[in-house]
């Protein structure tokens, strides 16, 4: 009952605007944005799998085990878990190929685009996808975009598919506005 109340509490709007190599939200209560790389780096430790890393880092980290790998170095005479790099927004025929690991993705960023908090956040998300929407979005995409944000936490989704909004991030936006009006 609490955590209903926490949730129902103004978060604010954000908006994410989602490329195949490059996801980026921005937020109205803070100059904050993240903008990264859409990878994460999982680790598979006793049959579950890790998120040990998101976007460059998780890159980063890659090619150290890569290099590691290559170099046959062991550190430790334990087996070390297996990592791999997901893109969870690379797929030939729409932007989200891991649905899971895709909300993922957009819950870190959210909390990345926040200042520190003690209260977890619940905005309303504006999500855009930036490619592979030639024709329009379909309903069955809007509703994979809207269950997307949902699950990574937001209050209320809306999808944009008009022209990248000018400046998200000033609270007054006349366009942002107009697009929490629809």
């Amino acid at each position: 009952m609490l955590s209903a109340f926490i949730r129902s509490l103004p978060s604010g709007t954000c908006y994410a605007q989602l490329w195949s190599d490059r996801i980026r939200i921005s937020c109205t209560q803070s100059t904050r944005v993240f903008d990264d790389q859409p990878l994460l780096a999982i680790c598979t430790e006793n049959g579950k799998k890790i998120v040990l890393a998101v976007g460059c880092k998780a890159a980063q980290l890659y090619q150290q085990e890569q290099l590691k790998e290559q170099r046959n170095e062991q550190p430790n005479e334990k087996p070390e878990p297996d990592l791999t790099l997901i893109n969870p927004l690379d797929h030939p025929r729409l932007l989200i190929a891991d649905f899971a690991y895709a909300e993922r993705l957009l819950r870190y960023g959210i909390a990345s685009a926040y200042e520190k908090s003690l209260l977890p956040r619940s905005p309303v998300l504006i999500i855009q996808p930036m490619e592979k929407t030639e024709g329009g979005i379909t309903d069955i995409a809007r509703r994979m975009y809207t269950e997307l944000g949902l699950g990574a936490g937001a209050r209320k989704v809306y999808v944009h598919d008009g022209a990248p909004l000018a400046h998200p991030v000033t609270a007054g936006s006349k366009e942002l506005g107009n697009i929490l009006q629809r």
